[in-house]
């Protein structure tokens, strides 16, 4: 019988293997820089609701092409995750040369959620790293930090907002606890 013990660290999420090609790599007849991420939000479609983030491509070379962007998230050290997560993908339409093209990526719950085999549920997480590149090991040294997304923000303020109105007007979710305590 063949065992299989590595778990989800096969592949670019091991951090012990060394690969000939790694995930996404491609080869193109020209050079693309990828540039300026930055969280973006929207009144309308999912980056109303879900944290998105904006970023510009351009093609350096002297010939026309097309690139594949990629999105990886770093879950925070504290989790057993590995240390990148493909969460999306996607490809540019065919760039002349000194062009340029804004892609923007909508991050949906289940992208920063893990799935937590003792409770048998998924699990969303805030602390979280998004990383930017052409392939699992050419990525843009900015990061973006979902925490600092809008839409986080906005989530935050309406479960901020949903226990100050739980818990009556005027008093502090700590007052009200004490006060359950005592009953």
């Amino acid at each position: 019988p063949v065992v299989y013990s590595e778990g989800l660290a096969t592949g670019y999420r091991s951090p012990t293997w060394e690969v000939a090609f790694p995930f996404g790599h491609g080869l193109s007849y020209t050079q693309f820089e990828l540039s300026n991420p930055f969280w973006t939000e929207s009144d309308a479609g999912p980056c109303a609701t879900f944290p998105c983030f904006r970023l510009d491509v351009t093609n350096l070379g002297k010939k026309r092409g097309a690139e594949v962007v990629q999105a990886y998230l770093h879950f925070g050290d504290d989790l057993a995750e590995p240390k990148l997560l493909l969460r999306g993908f996607q490809k540019t339409s065919e760039l002349q040369p000194g062009s340029s093209e804004t892609l923007t990526f909508a991050l949906m719950p289940r992208d920063f959620s893990t799935y937590n085999v003792g409770k048998g549920s998924w699990e969303t997480h805030d602390n979280v790293t998004v990383r930017i590149g052409t392939s699992s090991a050419d990525l843009l040294a900015p990061r973006l930090e979902l925490r600092d997304s809008p839409a986080v923000a906005r989530r935050k303020s309406r479960e901020s907002a949903a226990r100050y109105d739980e818990h009556g007007e005027g008093k502090k979710l700590s007052e009200h606890i004490e006060v359950s305590k005592k009953k």
